[in-house]
């Protein structure tokens, strides 16, 4: 195993039938040497996406479901969650929806993933992190809200580091979805900062709905 903490799961891990390795749930970035998704050429405005979408690294993104708000979205911009503040700065891959999910495919199989995550607290469906075998078989599945909840009450660009790691490499693909979830690959600070004085009020009512700022279908 990596030497990163992880969350006790006694009797929870969800292993595959034919997954020789355990699979666990980390919650701390310490000694993380998995892959770290490359959003360059999306550093700006997002791009909202409903079809597989290839990074510069070669992960695939696959957004299933999760076009309720116009579809999935990469980039920068006021991104609401709920209780937890938004995102406003930092360059995320989001779900824009409260149900679904967006699956990476690796270019090659890896023992962990992990990176800087946020969700909006009792919007649809709770908030996951899941790991996939070469075919397709489940390693392991977590519902964030019951086993590593992230509360970041009012803030702005504010996330916690969750994670999957395995005993073998063997993950091929990784899917995280539910709760308006956002994945921001760079190390972050974990505490709320002061709103912009110039920022529109409307983005601030949309940071307590969980949508996507601007893009709020009729």
């Amino acid at each position: 195993m990596k030497p990163f903490a992880s969350i006790a799961l006694l009797g929870a891990l969800a292993v595959a039938p034919t997954a020789q390795a355990a699979v666990m749930l980390t919650t701390d970035s310490t000694g993380y040497s998995g892959p770290v998704l490359d959003l360059t050429g999306f550093e700006g405005f997002y791009t909202f996406f409903n079809d597989p979408l290839v990074l510069a690294d070669g992960t695939v993104l696959t957004p299933v479901g999760t076009d309720t708000q116009g579809g999935s979205v990469v980039g920068t911009g006021g991104y609401g969650l709920a209780d937890n503040g938004f995102s406003f700065a930092t360059p995320i891959i989001g779900t824009n929806s409260d149900l679904g999910y967006i699956e990476l495919t690796f270019t090659s199989l890896v023992s962990s993933f992990g990176g800087f995550f946020n969700y909006a607290p009792g919007f649809g469906d709770n908030p996951f992190i899941a790991a996939y075998d070469s075919l397709g078989g489940l390693l392991g599945s977590f519902d964030l809200s019951a086993l590593a909840p992230i509360s970041t009450p009012g803030a702005v660009d504010a996330f916690a580091f969750r994670g999957i790691d395995s005993d073998a490499t063997d993950i091929a693909s990784v899917r995280f979805g539910g709760s308006f979830i956002i994945y921001a690959p760079d190390a972050v600070v974990i505490a709320p900062i002061p709103v912009p004085a110039a920022l529109p009020l409307m983005l601030l009512a949309l940071g307590g709905l969980g949508l996507v700022a601007g893009r709020r279908r009729a």
